[in-house]
């Protein structure tokens, strides 16, 4: 019956076929101002008010226009009319593209996306809600047939991606202005919509019209292979998303296996490098040339060869890839932490205790010197030449660090912590979870991997203390 009620316009249908806006959900939905928008929000409050999702309406100011402040005013009169409550976010997208060095579309979106999702989470909203239209569709297959896309490319935009819905994906802009009318909703008309400066506004008002008067079916034919596209992305996502499910962050890092890209043929890892450069949030300005570096990248065996993406770098580790944005940065102070003499910390899957060896007593497990084996869970290792009274400022556990260095044990001189894990063989994920344990400044033991000439036995009687690392639970480091 809901759906009858609806259905006297293709946005009121539209949306009564979406599962976003059912009862139960709520849904934030972006609103610029422009016609599309305006229309997608009227038809969302209306639907709400008959039993649908709850909605937010979000709106970003871009700070493009030396006006655009004044857009959010259009918005609010609408939703207050509706009983809408507006959130809205500025930022200086200019200053962004400069300053990245991308397109002022690029950093639009990037800066739009970015304040949608937080806004969504800020809002308790389970979806957000574009109102792209079916215009918008065949513009952007066209440009990306134009940049020479593949399957997931041409695909063109996503119906619904994680949280993200386009009820209007069957809708023309046509419809939008009709709906507008129809309602008498004002909206915001954009001159910047008119700037043959920016790619897509050129495709809209001179290559597609061209195009239409040469092929009157192009926008069908468009579409068509969007559908098309679109099909085998799904048909290759049901292999590649396992694939993507591998993807972790460690330590500021991301880190995928390259194993994950076994048995793909070049359209699925041409998938999955898009997927794992969406989920990381730098896919923008990413091209074929691009995919074709890190397909290298991941077939080579030089570990520690890499290559520069926009806003990514990606180095080949032993047995992953590991992706760092730039500009992100690890807060190493939530990473360490004291250990007291007696005491305990745990950290990165890691339990390490300490106390004085001469507390433990009876006990054989208290060498004279470390072993470098790899460590094994439960077995006690032992470091000397440590005051019994050492003050507990001074034994702290932390995560490597960039530029660590230590003092091997039978080693004259110090090496970096980073080519010991490179000469052991020891997976990215592996270090980035390995612990180190610091003694006034000067890590004396990293569990498992290497221990400190300092740790050397004196046979002076100084006491010992007594150190054990083991994994906190079964699947954790060891």
């Amino acid at each position: 019956m809901l759906e009858a009620m609806l259905s006297s316009h293709p946005i009121d249908h539209a949306l009564a076929r979406t599962p976003a806006f059912a009862a139960g959900g709520r849904v934030l939905v972006a609103v610029s101002g422009g016609a599309d928008s305006m229309a997608l929000l009227a038809a969302a409050a209306d639907h709400a008010a008959r039993g649908g999702a709850r909605v937010v309406a979000a709106h970003f100011d871009h700070r493009i226009r030396r006006d655009s402040a004044r857009d959010i005013d259009t918005v609010r009169a609408l939703a207050d009319a509706h009983g809408i409550r507006v959130v809205a976010g500025a930022g200086d997208v200019p200053a962004r593209a400069r300053s990245a060095r991308v397109s002022m579309e690029t950093a639009a979106r990037e800066a739009r996306y970015e304040f949608l999702r937080d806004a969504a989470a800020r809002e308790s909203c389970n979806w957000i809600a574009t109102a792209h239209t079916r215009s918008d569709q065949v513009e952007t297959v066209l440009m990306r047939i134009l940049r020479g896309a593949g399957a997931r490319g041409l695909a063109g935009i996503a119906r619904e991606r994680d949280s993200l819905v386009r009820p209007l994906l069957d809708v023309a802009r046509a419809d939008t202005l009709d709906y507008c009318a129809r309602h008498g909703i004002a909206f915001v008309t954009d001159p910047s919509n008119d700037d043959r400066r920016f790619a897509r506004n050129a495709v809209r008002h001179d290559t597609l019209p061209a195009l239409r008067r040469a092929f009157p079916t192009i926008d069908d034919a468009l579409l068509r292979t969007s559908r098309g596209a679109e099909e085998a992305l799904r048909a290759a996502r049901l292999v590649t998303d396992v694939r993507l499910g591998r993807l972790c962050r460690d330590n500021g890092a991301w880190v995928l296996p390259v194993d994950a890209f076994a048995g793909l043929d070049e359209s699925e890892v041409a998938i999955l490098l898009g997927d794992v450069l969406e989920r990381i949030g730098c896919l923008a300005g990413v091209t074929a040339v691009h995919y074709g570096h890190v397909r290298a990248l991941a077939r080579a065996e030089r570990v520690g060869a890499s290559v520069d993406l926009p806003g990514v770098s990606v180095r080949r580790d032993h047995d992953a890839l590991v992706w760092r944005v730039r500009g992100v940065e690890v807060n190493e102070e939530l990473r360490a932490a004291p250990l007291s003499v007696p005491g305990a910390v745990e950290l990165n899957g890691w339990i390490v205790r300490a106390l004085r060896a001469d507390e433990l007593a009876g006990s054989e497990a208290c060498s004279t010197r470390f072993h470098e084996a790899r460590f094994q869970p439960s077995r006690a290792k032992c470091l000397s030449g440590e005051q019994a009274s050492l003050p507990v400022r001074q034994l702290t556990v932390r995560s490597p660090r960039p530029g660590d260095r230590i003092r091997p044990f039978g080693m004259s001189g110090s090496k970096k912590l980073s080519d010991i894990f490179i000469d052991k063989k020891i997976p990215h994920r592996d270090r980035a979870r390995a612990v180190v344990i610091e003694s006034g400044g000067e890590i004396v033991w990293v569990p498992g991997v290497v221990a400190s000439e300092s740790t050397r036995v004196s046979g002076d009687g100084m006491p010992l203390i007594h150190i054990t690392a083991e994994s906190a639970s079964p699947g954790g480091p060891a």
